[in-house]
């Protein structure tokens, strides 16, 4: 139980200093305070499609057709 505790607290930590900046820079100036806001998108935005990617690929390799996809690409990749 702990571990998966010590899992989310580092999966949440960074988004949680993320606001923190962004509210602080809301005070001082609004056009920074966008910008943090875009960046943390930009990296949950990243972060979703890269899992997504991860989660096709590892589908893929679970079934027939993704058997047969590395087949041909192994055999292309032998030949010259």
């Amino acid at each position: 139980m702990g571990s998966l505790v010590s899992e989310m607290m580092d999966e949440i930590a960074p988004v949680v200093q993320g606001q923190i900046d962004a509210l602080k820079a809301l005070a001082a100036s609004p056009e920074k305070a966008k910008q943090y806001v875009q960046d943390y998108a930009t990296k949950a935005i990243r972060d979703i499609a890269q899992t997504s990617m991860d989660f096709a690929a590892s589908e893929d390799a679970r079934t027939v057709e993704g058997q047969k996809a590395r087949r041909r690409a192994a055999r292309a990749a032998r030949t010259p």
